[in-house]
């Protein structure tokens, strides 16, 4: 029971992550498309028009820091500089890459999404960077959730264990009853359709041999 309930635990701890960094994943997804839509050029250099509620999307109760920037080539076009290289080779035309990095001392969860514009040589890449409060926030949830959960899984279990395995050894301990009830040279068969299946078995064999005993004592009454 304690392996089931720690792979259990592990099993769904990791489940937790996987999905946790999905959905979180797909928001920063929706906000670095939603910066990429709004990508022009003016004066032969890359412009964006920052929409309100791209970065906004990703805000919520943990008030996790989030950074953006676009990239022409090595140069930052706009937004933060510093912001850490995930695609040190390019990203291609409306392709992502997701990764971790490090940027103003916190862990932070990164997208870049790359384009290509018109007459202009270089890559531009746009990336938006969140620091990672929400999602560890929301993993601890679920997992106090799945602990509590692990807990009464194996409480109710070990209560109800002993009375199942009391119930399921009736048969038995009745059987065990009548046999001691018995006359010494009573010889009858033992009923077995009251026992469990697993049981009937034993039960047939134990027949047999009073079958056996009882033509024995025949003959030793016989010979005498």
């Amino acid at each position: 029971m304690a392996g089931l309930a720690v792979a259990l635990g592990v099993g769904g701890s990791l489940l937790i992550d996987d999905i946790v960094e999905r959905v979180n994943d797909r928001l920063l997804a929706a906000s670095v498309r939603s910066i990429a839509e709004t990508l022009s050029i003016e004066d032969g250099q890359p412009s964006v028009d920052l929409p309100p509620f791209s970065l906004g999307m990703l805000e919520d109760n943990a008030r996790d820091n989030v950074y953006y920037s676009v990239r022409r080539g090595a140069e930052v076009v706009t937004g933060y500089t510093g912001l850490p290289e995930i695609a040190p080779h390019g990203v291609p035309d409306k392709q992502v890459v997701f990764g971790q990095g490090v940027y103003r001392g916190m862990p932070v969860r990164i997208i870049a999404e790359g384009h290509r514009l018109p007459h202009i040589a270089d890559p531009v890449v746009v990336v938006v960077a969140e620091t990672l409060g929400a999602r560890e926030h929301v993993t601890q949830r679920l997992q106090r959730g799945l602990v509590m959960l692990e807990v009464i899984l194996v409480g109710c279990a070990a209560v109800l264990l002993p009375m199942v395995v009391r119930w399921g050894m009736k048969p038995i301990v009745a059987l065990g009853r009548e046999m001691d009830n018995r006359a010494t040279l009573d010889m009858t068969p033992l009923p077995v359709s009251d026992l469990p299946q697993e049981m009937r078995d034993l039960g047939r064999a134990f027949n047999r041999m009073l079958v056996r005993l009882d033509a024995s004592f025949q003959n030793m009454r016989r010979f005498t």
